[in-house]
């Protein structure tokens, strides 16, 4: 047991006290997104968060929980398409309690994800880093079969053809 712990180092909610029989999401469709719950925080909160979590202006606090989940013991992390974005409130999903105005945020037209490689490799880059990239299943990267040099050396057409040389058959 730690002597003289800080009430609020104990949390569940803090990456350092994760477990890893657990999901790790710093939002969902009910709450504010994470860039607009970091906004509305005081200096102080907001220091802690700079502190804790080296939450920069650079990153993005949305960006920033999204690497906490990333880098959590947690089995698995979600984190919502407005935090992909950077989005604050104005993106908010659902209220719960109030009847009107939910549910209409949309990611945008089609063809959206076209304009958002960044985001896409920012994410790559976090799950290589934190080793949350599937090695089976339908979400793994496709493997690479790679021939022995003895069929390399039968002047294999494909091969040949990819390396940019003229195939003799």
């Amino acid at each position: 047991q730690r002597l003289n712990p800080k009430p609020h180092t104990l949390s569940p909610h803090l990456s350092h006290n994760h477990y890893e029989n657990s999901f790790c999401y710093p939002g969902t469709h009910d709450n504010e997104t994470s860039q607009g719950w970091y906004d509305a925080q005081d200096d102080a909160t907001k220091l802690r968060m700079a502190t804790y979590a080296n939450i920069t202006d650079a990153e993005g606090a949305a960006w920033g929980f999204i690497r906490l989940g990333m880098a959590s013991v947690s089995k698995a992390t979600v984190f919502t398409m407005q935090d992909v974005l950077s989005l604050g409130n104005e993106a908010r999903m659902n209220t719960p309690g109030v009847a009107d105005g939910n549910w209409a945020w949309r990611v945008g037209a089609p063809g959206v994800f076209a304009t958002a490689g960044a985001e896409a490799k920012k994410l790559a880059k976090l799950a290589a880093a934190f080793d949350r990239v599937a090695e089976t299943g339908p979400q793994a990267p496709p493997t690479l079969e790679l021939e022995t040099e003895t069929e390399l050396g039968k002047g294999n057409e494909k091969e040949t053809a990819a390396a940019g040389g003229e195939s003799s058959k």
